[in-house]
């Protein structure tokens, strides 16, 4: 179960809403989306002293659909540089959801169980348990990531994944009080 390969479109789209992080002055809106092509334009937003706002046109981003290809009129335009970089990682890249709804769609076909509304603990049959343990060890190849498997059952797997995941708790706790407590004047208010 690997993430759906990312298409063009979907890069650029995802390229286009990180580019307009942070900007206050500029947008960048859909201009066009056709069959054959989708174009968004940067857009500098200027208000006047008496509430008045205009918009100027500075850059647009093209997308072929056909060719996969994406251009501007104007490539020395920071956002459009932004949007450039971020589509040509993400062309390539699977995003952190595009990995979860991996993840969730091999739980699917393992019959899983969500044990909380919002996903994230689940309860697979044990008849899955070296798919769910193959999918464990590819997740932890990424970053950082973890997951924890724990066996509905008493074992040395089961005392194992339930004293990491309280150790991580208390660590985390401690970082906190660590962190609360890093001025005399809050640790004395306690």
């Amino acid at each position: 179960m690997f993430p759906d390969e990312p298409t063009a479109e979907r890069a650029l789209k995802q390229a286009v809403r990180e580019a307009q992080v942070g900007q206050r002055d500029r947008l960048i809106r859909l201009g066009l989306d056709s069959e054959a092509e989708i174009g968004f334009a940067i857009v500098r937003e200027n208000r006047d002293d008496a509430g008045n706002v205009t918009y100027a046109q500075e850059a647009r981003v093209h997308l072929d659909r056909a060719s996969e290809a994406i251009s501007s009129d104007v490539s020395s335009d920071d956002i459009v540089r932004a949007v450039f970089a971020g589509f040509c990682t993400l062309r390539t890249t699977p995003t952190a959801d595009d990995v979860r709804r991996a993840i969730v769609k091999a739980l699917g076909t393992w019959a899983a169980v969500t044990l909380r509304d919002g996903g994230g603990i689940y309860w697979v049959p044990s008849v899955y348990a070296a798919d769910l343990r193959r999918l464990q060890g590819a997740i932890e190849k990424i970053g950082t990531s973890r997951v924890h498997v724990l066996p509905v059952h008493e074992s040395q797997d089961a005392s194992r994944a339930l004293g990491a995941i309280a150790t991580a708790s208390l660590e985390e706790e401690l970082a906190q009080l660590q962190a609360t407590c890093s001025s005399p004047r809050t640790c004395a208010a306690s």
